[in-house]
């Protein structure tokens, strides 16, 4: 009886102490912000993008101490990367299209590139247009004058197509259809129409960041924000949580691929007790499990 006890303790010393590191190791604990980046890692890379018919291939953003900013690609089969670009002055999320061209930002106007490093072309020129996003093979829309004023639509040779009565800030296409995330939830516009839809997102906000939102099928999207990442049919009344996240572990710049259905993110992870600053990408499956993160040389 006695060695039975003794047992039965060492297994609960055991699961105590399983539960106690699944705490540490997956927790996402609340801190006040830090926005000292550079004790951080001497490379960051941020604001990925998968091409839309090649889950394996991503486009992104880098910098650092001694590494000008510049746009790169990467192959996580051939583990290839390619510096397509240098430029101080890369913003934003770079925008791969079916057509090959890349979109990007560079001091408020939006540019185009091959995947190859060719055929780099400047097609606005306002200095008011940011977060391109693809509605078409060869037409794409911007967040214009940053959401203050309405939307414009482009061809990929810069000619205005088309204005919206509706501004556009950073998000997703599907089918005709822009979605943004816009309090009290999401805003939708459908193209066809003109016509704007607020979407409540029926669970509590957390209004200290912006929200990040990608479509992962026709009436399906994920968002994240500071109290996590939410999974959502559109015609159902609130969003599913399905990942922690928060101010010490915020996600961003989500990107979906069909060829894989996963989703890929920015992850910032920051240890306020000594300022540091890490940021991955990582990949997770839509109802926010299987997430891995990405190693790139």
């Amino acid at each position: 009886m006695k060695n039975n006890i003794f047992y039965i303790f060492i297994i609960f010393a055991i699961f105590l102490s399983c539960c106690k590191y699944d705490k540490v190791e997956r927790g996402c604990v609340d801190i006040k912000q830090s926005s000292n980046f550079a004790q951080g890692e001497p490379i960051r890379r941020v604001n990925p993008c998968f091409n839309p018919k090649n889950g394996s291939l991503i486009v992104f953003i880098e910098f650092g101490v001694d590494v000008p900013k510049r746009l790169c690609t990467y192959n996580l089969v051939t583990t290839e990367k390619m510096a397509l670009i240098e430029n101080t002055r890369l913003s934003g999320q770079p925008k791969w299209g079916k057509s090959d061209w890349i979109l990007l930002g560079i001091d408020g106007n939006i540019w185009k590139i091959k995947s190859d490093g060719s055929g780099f072309t400047q097609l606005t020129f306002s200095g008011k247009d940011y977060s391109p996003e693809w509605v078409g093979l060869d037409r794409f829309v911007t967040d214009h004058d940053n959401n203050l004023a309405p939307m414009i639509m482009y061809d990929l040779n810069g000619a205005a197509l088309d204005t919206f009565s509706n501004e556009y800030s950073e998000g997703s296409f599907w089918d005709d259809k822009l979605i943004y995330g816009g309090f009290p939830g999401y805003k939708l516009i459908d193209l066809e129409t003109d016509s704007l839809i607020k979407i409540p997102a029926g669970v509590e906000l957390d209004t200290r960041g912006s929200s990040s939102v990608v479509f992962i099928e026709e009436n399906e999207v994920m968002r994240s924000d500071f109290s996590g990442i939410y999974r959502r049919n559109l015609s159902e009344p609130k969003d599913i949580w399905v990942h922690d996240a928060c101010t010490s572990r915020p996600y961003g710049f989500p990107s979906y691929s069909p060829q894989r259905n996963q989703v890929l993110w920015e992850k910032v992870t920051i240890d306020d007790r000594n300022n540091f600053v890490r940021s991955r990408f990582v990949i997770m499956n839509p109802d926010g499990t299987g997430e891995e993160e990405l190693v790139i040389p």
